[in-house]
């Protein structure tokens, strides 16, 4: 086998650093097409390539769609026969835009062109796109329906430009003394993207993705909504209110940015028990909460643990009894409840998470 020669981690990042303000031009655009598209085993010789540029996926879509209905129709006569060649020209194998990657499952590496190798690491990476359409809720399969490359480490004049991607439409007619091309180049460009030093999306001053009408919210990769985004960077949620959001990552980051410490304290942590698993139950004051309280000085409980899988802690509530009405005070009742075991099939776990 081939000894995998793996791009840099130089090369990866470059990646990262092309989702900023495209810099491309017309006439660059029109000098890659020439290079690098086939249309029927051939270069094209242009007679007129005309260029149109859109910052948001959805109206590039849109006009996908339209482009695809016009030169449909253009293509078939009345009587089903075709008059007019019409079609999203995709880059041909001999480009070496066009040279699909794939994936070893003995050796975990996926191979693409020139024999370069990834590590499921520097994969991940370079599917940021596939990441940023799922972020967004845009298909990226539809993106690429009409043909086209999707944004890729191996493709410098996509990361250097600031393009998502390029389709190239032949719309010429097929007249025997017209032997020039007309084509139409459609480009999306790339999103605006902030990260965190571990290549996250994240930002505390402005949505972490922005792409047209679409903004993403996310801090150090994990994504919340407009206003709650909002309540956490201004620090306009209650303190005691951050340890109550009801996503435990959402939570998490957010315990993290104001000082989990600092949340603690404003609950007024009484600890109940500690388990010899190092999870520790505390009786807590926290405003109004959905779990059953009684009438005390406490009016919830949290749960503090550790996930075995990546030695981030967590803050969980728990409910002052479990599903038999048993009163919770012990730490590893609480985790049972957690994980819908009783307290003893809970202790047999050997791997947790």
């Amino acid at each position: 086998m081939t000894k995998p020669t793996f791009f840099t981690e130089q090369e990866v990042t470059t990646l990262y650093k092309s989702f900023t303000e495209p810099s491309y031009t017309e006439q660059e655009v029109k000098e890659f097409v020439c290079e690098n598209t086939w249309i029927d085993g051939r270069r094209p010789i242009p007679k007129e390539i005309k260029v149109k540029s859109f910052n948001s996926p959805t109206t590039f879509l849109k006009y996908q769609k339209r482009l695809d209905a016009k030169y449909k129709q253009r293509n078939w006569g009345e009587k089903g026969l075709p008059n007019w060649g019409a079609t999203a020209v995709r880059y041909a194998q001999r480009c070496e835009l066009d040279n699909a990657a794939t994936y070893d499952p003995e050796t975990k590496f996926t191979w693409m062109k020139d024999n370069h190798t990834l590590s499921r690491e520097q994969l991940h990476a370079t599917q940021i796109i596939w990441r940023i359409c799922e972020q967004a809720q845009i298909s990226a399969s539809k993106l690429a329906r009409g043909g086209g490359q999707l944004l890729r480490p191996d493709v410098p004049f996509y990361l250097e430009k600031g393009i998502t991607i390029m389709q190239v439409w032949q719309t010429k007619s097929m007249k025997y003394d017209d032997k020039k091309d007309l084509l139409e180049v459609i480009i999306l460009d790339t999103p605006k993207c902030s990260f965190d030093d571990r290549n996250r999306f994240h930002s505390i001053v402005r949505p972490a993705v922005v792409w047209g009408e679409i903004c993403v919210y996310s801090i150090h990769g994990v994504s919340f909504d407009n206003r709650l985004w909002n309540e956490i960077v201004e620090r306009k949620m209650e303190p005691s209110k951050v340890l109550t959001i009801g996503n435990i990552e959402q939570r998490r980051v957010a315990s993290e940015y104001y000082g989990m410490e600092k949340l603690w304290d404003a609950c007024n942590p009484k600890l109940i028990d500690t388990s010899a698993r190092g999870n520790r139950l505390y009786n807590v004051t926290i405003g109004e909460l959905g779990w059953r309280a009684r009438d005390n000085d406490f009016n919830a409980k949290m749960l503090r643990y550790k996930d075995p899988s990546t030695d981030r802690e967590y803050v969980s509530g728990v409910p002052l009894e479990d599903d038999d009405g048993n009163f919770i005070d012990r730490a590893d009742q609480a985790m049972a409840w957690k994980f819908h075991l009783t307290e003893d099939e809970y202790k047999e776990l050997t791997v947790e998470g």
